[in-house]
């Protein structure tokens, strides 16, 4: 039993598209006594990837990541080793391509990391990673020493009335945020946010403070709408996994600028008029449209602007005459059933020039479920009263359903797949180009 805890725990990063040379690198490690975590099935995007992916690396003593020409391109494989990094874990580098090169931020991170070619993977990397184990346990217990003297030497040294001092000016300046909520008649700011409430985040019951404000349906939209990015800002950099649930929602003229916008399921209900600048997305979910028989979710005259998106799901919500201008989705699941007057801008209309001003969508699925008009019958719809892709670069992305080419304008697509009746001849009448995509019904 000690013998099995002593062995080094990998997660093994890979593309899809080098799934064979993973299948050699994790055979290779588990014949050098490693035990390897590497994924067999298909992954959903969405909220559980990030579940799924927070709770496999947490398990795992490092991360090994196999560095080829896609791999150094995958925003998963990016994902995984910047999660890796901020949990500590220790990243080692098999690298199969030598040309192969990550962006810069991650390679800047891994410059110190010494890369193991990978004509060395049948001996020498599992010694390395042993030795490195090693290291590591040495490491944690002195860290555990160090900390349990530390602890020790605080509490001999606390004093009663230092603490209740300090717990008294705490307490007041909890007060103080809990008023301020309550009085808000706008969203606060990203900035607003971390000013109020970084210096509070210690505060014992803060978050149940908070978290009674944003679960209230008798408070007003906004007093809900700040304790909930208050709540999210307190929640930060800790171990507990929360998720805020909102059965039913009025959301009239907000705005959002600057801040995060995180973890929170909207069930049914209106948001109009919804300005969003700059804004971090991730892990949001829009349920379904409303239908004859009963209420569902709606976004109406709404415009997300420079938005980084990550991992958010629409399940056929009715979304209308809504804009993203200059967005970049990462993990999307878009049921656009529902969508009218719905577009996805570049300010840059031709995606065959990557900068900032181009929208993208990547590792994502997109589906379409309304049925094509029947034979005969004369369509006078026009894409900007259904849906506009405009100037956007589309990576690994899988369309599913009835899509029109009119859809498409001036856009590129990089290794997609379309189960539909879009063809490259009509998709290039709109100006749009591919490379590596496969289209299905072909």
């Amino acid at each position: 039993m000690l013998l099995q805890l002593l062995r080094p725990r990998l997660f093994v990063s890979y593309s899809r598209g080098d799934h064979d040379s993973a299948d050699i690198l994790s055979e290779a490690l588990q014949r050098q006594g490693c035990i390897v975590w590497i994924d067999r099935k298909q992954v959903l995007v969405g909220d559980d990837f990030v579940r799924d992916l927070s709770v496999q690396l947490g398990r795992q003593d490092g991360l090994v990541l196999l560095l080829t020409e896609t791999s150094a391109r995958s925003s998963w494989c990016h994902a995984e080793v910047q999660h890796a990094l901020a949990r500590g874990k220790s990243v080692f580098v098999v690298q199969r391509d030598a040309d192969s090169r990550l962006p810069d931020a991650l390679e800047r991170l891994l410059r110190d990391i010494q890369r193991l070619p990978w004509d060395a993977v049948g001996d020498g990397l599992g010694a390395q990673i042993r030795k490195a184990a090693k290291r590591r346990w040495i490491h944690l217990g002195v860290r555990a020493c160090g900390v349990m003297l530390l602890i020790v030497a605080v509490v001999a040294m606390m004093q009663f009335a230092v603490d209740r001092v300090n717990a008294l000016h705490m307490s007041r300046r909890v007060d103080a945020l809990i008023s301020d909520i309550g009085e808000a008649t706008l969203a606060w700011s990203g900035d607003e946010v971390h000013s109020r409430v970084e210096p509070l985040r210690t505060a014992p019951g803060l978050g149940d403070l908070l978290r009674r404000i944003a679960e209230d349906p008798a408070r007003a939209t906004t007093v809900r709408v700040n304790a909930w990015q208050a709540l999210s800002a307190a929640e930060v950099g800790r171990q507990k996994e929360w998720r805020f649930h909102v059965p039913q929602i009025r959301w009239k003229g907000g705005r959002l600028a600057d801040t995060l916008w995180a973890n929170t399921t909207y069930a049914t209900g209106d948001i109009s008029d919804l300005k969003v600048d700059r804004v971090r997305m991730a892990g949001l979910l829009f349920g379904a449209g409303p239908t004859s028989d009963k209420g569902g979710m709606s976004m109406t005259r709404s415009h997300i602007v420079d938005a980084d998106i990550w991992f958010l799901r629409i399940d056929g919500t009715q979304l209308i005459d809504v804009e993203f201008l200059n967005s970049k989705f990462r993990g999307a699941q878009l049921d656009l059933s529902g969508a009218a007057g719905l577009r996805f801008l570049s300010r840059l209309r031709s995606s065959d020039i990557l900068s900032s001003d181009v929208s993208i969508m990547e590792d994502s699925w997109i589906v379409q479920r309304n049925k094509p008009p029947e034979a005969g019958t004369l369509d006078m719809a026009t894409p900007e009263k259904e849906i506009l892709f405009e100037g956007l670069q589309f990576v690994r992305v899988r369309f599913e359903g009835h899509f029109k080419p009119e859809w498409f304008r001036n856009s590129h697509f990089i290794d997609c797949i379309f189960a539909t009746g879009l063809t490259a001849n009509t998709l290039s009448r709109g100006g749009n180009s591919e490379e590596g995509s496969i289209f299905l019904d072909q």
